[in-house]
């Protein structure tokens, strides 16, 4: 066993055709048919995903207990890489952006996650990581229906958009975009301990970049993950040269002086319009 939770326990496993090592996440047989149904829809939701930063399912069962799914197996989490990661650009920028091409990627197939925080990405090195848990997402197509996940708890307090707490079921896109600049803020300034986002002591550039993502209004935030990838690009002087869907080089362009005459012009270009 790998570990546990609530529902359920992740165990490491061995196909007896080749001998490869996974992961295999099944459901305990005293769990409820509320968390039977919120399993078959995590599953459901991934399988018809297919991105590099979004875990793959290798084989599953729904039907009868036991219920589980194969993974990939991933040596940890990003949760685990915060304390040693703080304020670092040079693995930020490679992380971040893996995490926002998956969720992307989820976005443009009609899938919000509504549960992001740095325990659901799964990591063996700084560019090559995935998203996983899906169990509180959401398909935006008649396919799957809403009331699949109702009465679930919607999200992780310290990385949920108000909205989720008060009408979740109408939680769009935007709502992965505040959980996005949570995330951010946390890898700039450490474990997140309260709700509150206070940038103040960030470069005005990245303090600008969480903020917005951060706004309680959603009509204040990004648009959308390609609006908040395009700017979190610019802020950090980043050309990536993308090879596929994952990050092959990146340099920060701005020095310690310069980057806060960049941040500078940057709210100032955005203030003006």
């Amino acid at each position: 066993m790998l570990g546990s939770g609530g529902c359920g326990e992740i165990w490491l496993c061995t196909r007896k055709e080749d001998g490869n090592v996974f992961a295999k996440k099944k459901l305990l047989r005293s769990v409820d048919p509320v968390d039977i149904r919120r399993f078959q829809h995590e599953v459901r939701l991934l399988a018809r995903l297919d991105h590099p930063n979004i875990v793959k399912v290798m084989a599953f069962h729904l039907q009868t207990p036991p219920y589980w799914y194969v993974m990939p197996r991933y040596d940890h989490t990003l949760h685990r890489e915060i304390p040693s990661l703080v304020g670092d650009t040079s693995r930020i920028i490679p992380i971040f952006t893996s995490v926002l091409a998956g969720i992307e990627y989820a976005h443009g197939e009609g899938v919000i996650h509504r549960d992001l925080k740095p325990e659901n990405v799964l990591m063996d090195e700084d560019d090559d990581l995935v998203i996983t848990d899906f169990g509180l997402g959401r398909a935006l197509d008649p396919e799957f229906t809403r009331n699949t996940i109702t009465g679930f708890g919607m999200g992780t307090f310290l990385y949920m958009a108000p909205e989720q707490m008060t009408d979740a079921k109408n939680a769009d896109g935007r709502a992965d975009i505040y959980s996005l600049g949570r995330i951010l803020f946390e890898m700039f300034t450490g474990r997140l301990q309260t709700q509150l986002t206070d940038t103040s002591s960030l470069d005005p550039c990245i303090a600008h970049l969480i903020d917005k993502c951060t706004q309680a209004d959603p009509q204040r935030r990004y648009e959308s993950v390609g609006e908040l990838k395009h700017e979190f690009f610019s802020v950090m002087g980043v050309a990536p040269a993308l090879s596929g869907n994952r990050i092959g080089s990146c340099s920060l362009r701005w020095s310690i002086v310069g980057g806060l005459a960049v941040a500078a012009a940057f709210v100032i270009a955005k203030l003006i319009g």
